[in-house]
């Protein structure tokens, strides 16, 4: 249904897509980069978060009360035109360097060519950088 499937050990290629860690537990989502077009010299999965979250919710009961949000997430793409790959994480997972090194390992990404992303979309809510009052 969705453009990626579930990437349970380290690829043996680069694969990008979309991720949550849950106490923990790495719950990756992938296609290799060879199966994804580029649009604009950047090649990125159509599926989301929220779109495949019923899904993780099937597949993990305790994740179930929980809202896609509320579960540190990221995305991986590549930027053709550099010749890297972006990892967008919360900046609480970008300063646990095991775990960054894990979903690098997990994705089959060259440590050398990614590069750490940061964006709004993907800290969580109580964050204090979505506080508006300064």
């Amino acid at each position: 249904m969705y453009d990626v499937q579930p990437i349970v050990r380290a690829a043996k290629s680069p694969h990008i897509g979309i991720f949550w860690v849950y106490r923990g537990r790495l719950i990756a989502l992938g296609t290799p980069l060879d199966k994804v077009v580029a649009h604009g010299g950047v090649q990125n999965v159509e599926a989301g978060h929220y779109e495949v979250w019923p899904q993780i919710q099937r597949r993990y009961p305790a994740l179930r009360r929980k809202e896609y949000y509320e579960v540190p997430r990221g995305r991986i793409l590549y930027d053709g035109g550099r010749g890297e790959f972006w990892l967008f994480a919360p900046q609480s997972l970008q300063r646990r360097r095991p775990t960054i090194d894990r979903i690098i390992r997990r994705y089959g990404l060259p440590p050398a060519k990614v590069r750490l992303k940061s964006d709004l979309h993907y800290e969580p809510p109580g964050d204090d950088l979505w506080n508006d009052d300064e």
